[in-house]
């Protein structure tokens, strides 16, 4: 089964869906690409559901809490 969702950025999906894990509400840390204006080499991070790879692709897609199948996304028709 293809994934809809891996053409989300990773700040949409922590921004709409993948912020925290949804049966434990766990989360990590995970680094994301780019600066956002800031000046260095400092890396950034955001806090995402523990399940969500640094890659932004779910890692237990295929295997993911029911709660996740059933959300509803208004922006999987703008990727399909």
């Amino acid at each position: 089964m293809a994934n809809p969702c891996e053409k989300c950025p990773i700040v949409e999906k922590v921004a709409c869906c993948c912020n925290s894990n949804p049966e434990t509400g766990a989360s990590k840390n995970i680094p994301i690409k780019g600066t956002c204006g800031m000046k260095g080499k400092r890396k950034l991070k955001i806090l995402a559901c523990d399940n969500l790879g640094t890659d932004g692709y779910c890692e237990i897609y295929e295997k993911r809490p029911e709660i996740c199948k059933i959300k509803f996304c208004e922006k999987i028709s703008q990727w399909a």
